[in-house]
């Protein structure tokens, strides 16, 4: 049996290196969805409307629990946990774009018997899923999105709202510990209302990740000028992450799109759960 000294002995077993050769193949490569944790559902019939609720980005599906009992009766609900959140599944690979997380919540809807009309329910990144889930599921009957952190391309200008933010996001992820321990702060002090935030070393590489490839790189923007489906954008004017003239200028020419503005930051506070409440029970 060969000997290693200890600065000599490999970081990885042969076990790991398979492990993440699999998961690399079946779901970055083959793009086979994952089955994510349900944390809340009720079924009243497969053909009857489903409300999907999709939490953003480190957050749980437990952030929905204020509204479920103010749903219209005769519906069904949905509440999942995104890939990398929750009780979840976590991946090696690289599979935390809108995209994957959007194929994702829809096999794990369509698993549960549930084949529409959706109305897709999204909060931060969640949004950014949503959209993604109404382009690819045909029966899709609306779109209600809050706190939608939606950007446009980079232009070069440093200026640039967008530069700016992406700047900030990329200098934070570069230090793991810090934004672990402000996240805790936040939590810990309720500076994210009902959120169920949660960042640590075993999550903060979704959380990256989702950053990166879900929120950075995120196409909503040119999705959203092809969607006609009707969509309701609720926002706080006090979200430092939310740039409200994007969201006024995309829905400028668009009636389809409403946009309802709120004296409120980023968490899921009153305001927004009465504005969500209101544009659920009234269509």
């Amino acid at each position: 049996m060969q000997r290693y000294d200890k600065d000599e002995m490999p970081s990885r077993t042969p076990s790991i290196d398979l492990r993440e050769a699999v998961e690399s193949l079946t779901r970055a490569i083959l793009r086979i969805p994952f089955r994510l944790n349900v944390r809340y559902h009720h079924i009243v019939s497969p053909t009857a409307p489903t409300y999907v609720f999709i939490h953003g980005l480190a957050d749980t599906g437990e952030i929905w629990k204020p509204i479920l009992g103010n749903l219209p009766h005769g519906c069904n609900y949905i509440v999942v946990d995104l890939l990398g959140h929750g009780k979840s599944p976590r991946s090696s690979a690289k599979v935390y774009s809108s995209e994957y997380q959007a194929r994702n919540v829809i096999a794990t809807c369509l698993s549960l018997g549930c084949i529409g009309p959706y109305v897709f329910v999204g909060h931060s990144f969640g949004s950014i899923v949503s959209v993604e889930c109404a382009r690819r599921y045909p029966r899709t009957a609306r779109l209600i999105l809050c706190a939608l952190p939606l950007y446009q391309k980079r232009t070069g200008d440093p200026m640039q709202p967008e530069a700016i933010l992406f700047s900030l996001y990329e200098k934070a992820l570069a230090q793991p510990k810090s934004v672990i321990t402000a996240y805790g702060i936040t939590r810990r002090f309720g500076l994210i209302g009902s959120s169920r935030t949660s960042v640590n070393e075993h999550t903060f590489l979704a959380f990256s990740e989702t950053v990166r490839a879900g929120v950075i790189n995120q196409k909503t923007w040119r999705h959203l000028a092809h969607l006609s489906l009707p969509i309701v954008i609720i926002y706080g004017k006090l979200d430092p992450v939310v740039i409200s003239k994007n969201i006024d200028l995309i829905a400028k020419h668009r009636p389809n799109i409403t946009v309802v503005p709120l004296v409120n930051d980023h968490a899921m506070r009153a305001p927004m759960i009465r504005a969500l409440l209101e544009h659920i029970t009234t269509n």
